[in-house]
């Protein structure tokens, strides 16, 4: 094959390739259509609708497929909503605008622009705690005899720790005798 053969079984090919995709694209049945336009007309801000208890929460975009999330605050429900089809409660998500992060949502021909909601994060304020009232004194029954409050040295809390261990040895030898008198008596 020639060099001029070469370069025109190249440039045909990409013409072919090229032709081909486009007529591909426009004819698959299994692509999703472009977003329709907003149906009714955007309403402002300010103005009373039904949708005024929807706040815009987060954007998430997985697979090439962009889900929002849009909070009832009537409800006290939130809803992930997929551009162009239509979501719980009629709600259909329309468009989002990366520049001013707000979106386009739609309820029964009700339009809607909703901007992202910052999140405002504040140190929690140091506050007195609190005061309790005065408690009426009662008597109270404790096992420990009443009597001056003495603190007690190392040398005098090893020394009690001594004694109290020193009377366990004592008890245990006095009850393991009268178990060997026991079985004594009793094996005669």
């Amino acid at each position: 094959m020639s060099m001029v053969g070469k370069t025109v079984f190249v440039v045909s090919f990409f013409v072919a390739t090229w032709a081909f995709g486009q007529d591909a694209t426009a004819e698959n049945p299994f692509r999703t259509p472009p977003p329709t336009p907003a149906s009714g007309p955007v309403v402002p801000e300010d103005a009373v609708t039904s949708l005024d208890g929807f706040e815009f929460n987060g954007i998430m975009k997985l697979g090439g497929v962009l889900r929002i999330s849009v909070f009832d605050s009537k409800t006290k429900k939130n809803f992930w909503l997929t551009e162009g089809e239509l979501g719980e409660m009629g709600l259909s998500f329309q468009r989002f605008n990366d520049e001013n992060e707000s979106v386009v949502i739609v309820q029964g021909g009700v339009t809607k622009s909703l901007s992202l909601n910052k999140v405002k994060i504040e140190a929690l304020k140091i506050t007195s705690p609190p005061v309790s009232p005065v408690a009426v004194s009662t008597p109270s029954v404790t096992s420990r005899p009443q009597g001056p409050a003495e603190v007690e040295s190392d040398e005098e809390a090893r020394k009690r720790i001594q004694r109290v261990a020193e009377e366990i040895r004592r008890r245990r030898a006095e009850r393991r005798k009268r178990l060997e008198e026991r079985s004594t008596a009793g094996g005669r």
